[in-house]
């Protein structure tokens, strides 16, 4: 007999569940986002230019206030803050006579395992007096940790000066639920995703996106300072007028499962048709279950921000980077017992907990050791070797008018 899910992501609220893998053991997140963090240190120079644009306040107006959202658990927030952090105290020590104070915020949804990234940053602060006497400090800033979601607000008015999101804003506030009703046109059958999705189905998603980018850019624009810096990197795809709500073009290989996120999802789906021919887990079940995550397109970005009307930018741009996959993901194309290890630890910390609320612990266990076992395929090496890999992520910088 088919297990039943433990619960239903369609009828729980999403931010209840949503988070990447915590802890700090083999499937954590904090110990499989180097790809991640790759990323973080292949797009700095770009946060550097957006920083060299942001007006000094004086020390005398208070504390600098930045916010990492979407913080997650792990280094990479940590190495994104304080990028921020140095780069501006450097500027406030060449161009003004005193520091202010700064504080960071981390910020995540409820279900993210603060305890472990606090727990990560605390030895490393101790305290010093107000006056600066006996300054023991490590870290040159003060940390708090705020939960919950950035599709509302967060801060007091005019609070934020600098604000950065990486890898976060791709991230839906909900599954469209359209996607989910065998009855509608978009209804999303037997995939965990939309590489191979009809038009619908995209455009379900498309529609999804834009509201939540509006609503983003909005609750950040009544929480920011004027001049204040908002930086964002996020998964893109590549924009087509025939085809604008196309997760990737054909030449970036969506259908070929030659993307990232286009191949994580085929081995999640092929593993998952596995189980529901065996019996383990129920049709209704597996088709019930849609990432939620769009990768929007530099054109789609650009209409949300203009909609919105309360930044201008600095840069939006697509930079497709082959490389930072040669760096991490696909090291191992030689020995495919590592690649699929490989695959199945990344696709886990990110998915673990949602897969876990749709089919409980034990499933999701066996689902990606079958993962793991199809990621090492002959015809998946032989896939990957032959195809021009690329991640393609968007760079958005905007500061705040």
């Amino acid at each position: 007999m088919a297990t039943m899910p433990i619960c239903s992501i369609t009828s729980v609220p999403l931010e209840r569940h949503l988070s990447m893998n915590g802890g700090s053991g083999a499937h954590s997140y904090a110990n499989n986002s180097s790809l991640q963090a790759a990323g973080i240190q292949f797009v700095e120079r770009f946060l550097m230019q957006a920083l060299d644009m942001f007006q000094l306040p004086s020390a005398e107006e208070g504390p600098l206030h930045i916010a990492d959202l979407g913080c997650s658990v792990g280094t990479n927030t940590v190495t994104a803050v304080n990028s921020v952090v140095n780069k501006l105290q450097r500027r406030f020590g060449a161009e003004r006579a005193e520091l202010p104070d700064f504080q960071a915020f981390f910020v995540d949804l409820p279900s993210n395992d603060f305890n472990t990234l606090f727990g990560m940053m605390l030895p490393n602060y101790i305290g010093s007096s107000c006056d600066g006497a006996n300054d023991l400090r490590k870290r040159s800033y003060f940390v708090a940790g705020v939960p919950g979601s950035f599709y509302k607000r967060l801060f007091p008015s005019k609070s934020l000066h600098v604000v950065v999101a990486y890898g976060s804003v791709h991230w839906l506030s909900k599954v469209p639920s359209e996607v989910q009703e065998e009855s509608s046109p978009s209804w999303n059958k037997g995939s965990v995703w939309i590489c191979n999705a009809n038009r619908d189905t995209r455009q379900a998603y498309a529609e999804q996106a834009h509201k939540d980018l509006v609503t983003f850019l909005n609750h950040r624009a009544c929480e920011m300072v004027s001049g204040g810096v908002l930086f964002i990197l996020s998964g893109s795809h590549e924009h087509s007028e025939e085809n604008p709500a196309a997760i990737h073009s054909v030449s970036t290989g969506c259908n070929d499962a030659t993307t990232l996120w286009c191949h994580l999802a085929k081995q999640i789906d092929d593993a998952w048709e596995e189980m529901a021919n065996e019996g383990l887990v129920d049709i209704s079940t597996r088709d019930a279950f849609n990432a939620p995550v769009y990768m929007r397109s530099v054109k789609e970005i650009e209409q949300a921000v203009k909609e919105s009307g309360a930044f201008s930018i600095h840069v939006i741009d697509n930079e497709a980077s082959p490389k930072l996959l040669d760096m991490v993901a696909w090291q191992n194309l030689e020995n495919p017992v590592a690649h699929g290890k490989w695959i199945a630890a990344f696709t886990r910390s990110l998915f673990s907990p949602l897969l876990e609320a749709q089919i409980g612990r034990d499933l999701t266990h066996q689902l990606f050791r079958r993962v793991e076992r199809l990621a090492a395929a002959p015809e998946q090496m032989d896939l990957l070797k032959s195809s021009a890999l690329s991640s393609i992520m968007t760079i958005i910088s905007l500061v705040r008018t």
